[in-house]
């Protein structure tokens, strides 16, 4: 295990670049839920804009909670934190990493499980309605969902509320 401590370094700049990636893809993706809702009756534009956010999701911000995730959990094994992931191993971590595992899982779940799929959705019945011309029951049904454009501002709360728990470690 001494060796691969010369790793630690580059396993924490690699952790922290995947942090900005992510923060990244989360605030650029609540810009373009600001931006959608100025389009009111451009099938065009709501079409562009849930494109783009579904691309946001994919290229930026699931691969880098993914990433910085586990880039974490192994940098918590590597710094002696947790040999193995058992309760009694949970137990002991100091409460800013228990508060900042449990935000992180909350993030990881929302975004995989609620947005991921809420915005493809929306974003295959955008192009459809642009398709036909006009706005398709399936695209007025996934616009009444608002809690996908919501959770793109709850995830960045989130991540910065990470972001300072891992760099202040106040509790």
């Amino acid at each position: 295990m001494q060796a691969w401590k010369m790793f630690i370094p580059w396993m924490w700049t690699l952790h922290l670049l995947g942090a900005v990636w992510l923060s990244a893809g989360v605030l650029s993706s609540a810009v373009v839920f600001a931006q959608l809702k100025r389009t009111d009756g451009d099938l065009i534009g709501r079409a562009f804009g849930l494109r783009l956010a579904a691309r946001l999701m994919a290229v930026f911000v699931v691969p880098g909670v993914l990433f910085t995730g586990a880039l974490g959990f192994y940098l918590l094994r590597l710094f002696g934190m947790a040999r193995d992931f058992s309760l009694g191993t949970w137990v002991s971590f100091p409460n800013w990493l228990k508060l900042s595992l449990l935000l992180y899982l909350i993030l990881l779940a929302g975004i995989l499980f609620i947005q991921l799929p809420q915005i493809r959705r929306a974003a295959r019945a955008a192009e459809a309605s642009r398709a036909a011309g006009a706005p398709t029951p399936e695209l007025r049904a996934v616009e009444g969902v608002k809690l996908p454009a919501i959770l793109t501002h709850v995830n960045a709360t989130l991540v910065f509320i990470l972001i300072l728990l891992m760099a202040f470690k106040p509790f």
